[in-house]
C-alpha cells in the first residue's frame, strides 16, 4: 500500500515541479523501490554513500597510470631545464637543506663545533679591529 502511495506521488505533476530532477518517472520509481529494499535490509544510506565514495576513489586510483620508478631518472633528465621543474627541484633542495640544518644543529657535536667556530670568529675579529690600522714607519 505504501508503495502505491509513493508511486502516485512520484508520477503526479506537482511532485515533478516541486522536485525538478534529471531522472525520468521510471527512474524515480526505481529509486523508491531500491530505497524500500535498503530500508528492509537495515542499510543506513549515509554509510552506504560513504562506502560508494570510497570505492569510487579506489577505482579511480587504480585506473590512474602508474609511472615505472626506473623511468623517473630518464623523465627527469628530459625535462630538467623546464622552468617549472627547476622551480620545484629548488623547492625540494631548499626544504631538504632546512630540515637537515634543523636536525643537524640538534646534535651536540655540531652545536659545540658551531659555537667554537663562532667564538673564534668573534675573538679574531675583535683582536684584528682593536689593533687599528698599522702605520708604516717612515723614519727608519
Amino acid at each position: 500500500m505504501a508503495f502505491d502511495n509513493i508511486l502516485q506521488a512520484v508520477t503526479s505533476t506537482q511532485t515533478q515541479t516541486s522536485y525538478p530532477t534529471a531522472l525520468t518517472n521510471q527512474q524515480i520509481v526505481d529509486n523508491h523501490r531500491a530505497f524500500e529494499e535498503l530500508q528492509r535490509s537495515g542499510v543506513y544510506i549515509p554509510d552506504l554513500m560513504k562506502r560508494i565514495d570510497s570505492l569510487e576513489a579506489q577505482m579511480k586510483s587504480m585506473s590512474e597510470p602508474k609511472v615505472d620508478p626506473d623511468l623517473f631518472p630518464m623523465m627527469e633528465a628530459a625535462v630538467r631545464d623546464d622552468p617549472k621543474v627547476m622551480e620545484r627541484k629548488q623547492a625540494v633542495d631548499d626544504a631538504r637543506q632546512k630540515v637537515l640544518n634543523e636536525f643537524v644543529i640538534k646534535d651536540p657535536r655540531v652545536a659545540d663545533a658551531v659555537k667554537a667556530y663562532r667564538d673564534t670568529v668573534r675573538t679574531r675579529y675583535l683582536e684584528t679591529t682593536r689593533k687599528g690600522p698599522e702605520v708604516p714607519d717612515e723614519g727608519g
